[in-house]
């Protein structure tokens, strides 16, 4: 696993664990509000219900009750639907006595922020000497896929002719 360390970093930070949204928010400066946290600080149990959610878009307890198959208790989806929302991802309306519960963020927005998140995190670990961050980053591109490299070099220029263009 790549890790950025010694001369890049007074941290350790693995980068598989800042794409996949498990950094604590308070390491991105981010408080107990409702405001959306879309690198979010979700254990295994509450990646697994907005799957479901982004799945089902609108949806009940007891609908993601079904999907689970009764895998876990009503309670305890209830409980993890309940803190979704109270860290921002889900909104709800109440519908009878249940509420109703749809993603504020669709999954591609989630993870695009996750990882926007993640590379402001390492740019300010790194601002006293970006360049060996940048090229870590590029190397794990290349080791990856290294078609990503040619995205990436295609995405920079754009981003180039557009800032000529103002």
């Amino acid at each position: 696993m790549w890790t950025l360390a010694g001369r890049f970093s007074s941290r350790c930070v693995s980068i598989s664990r800042l794409i996949e949204g498990r950094i604590s928010p308070s390491m991105f400066g981010m408080g107990k509000s409702r405001e959306v946290r879309e690198s979010g600080d979700l254990g295994f149990l509450e990646r697994e219900t907005m799957e479901h959610v982004w799945e089902l878009g609108e949806c009940s307890v007891a609908a993601v009750h079904e999907q689970l198959k009764g895998r876990l208790a009503y309670t305890t989806i209830m409980t993890t639907l309940d803190r979704l929302y109270k860290k921002g991802l889900l909104d709800r309306r109440k519908q009878g006595r249940a509420f109703i519960y749809l993603p504020r963020l669709t999954k591609q927005e989630f993870k695009e922020g996750a990882v926007r998140k993640a590379l402001r995190f390492l740019l300010e670990e790194n601002k006293n000497e970006p360049v060996p961050l940048m090229a870590s980053l590029v190397e794990t591109f290349k080791q990856y896929d290294k078609r990503l490299l040619d995205e990436l070099e295609k995405l920079i220029r754009e981003s180039k002719a557009r800032r000529e263009e103002k």
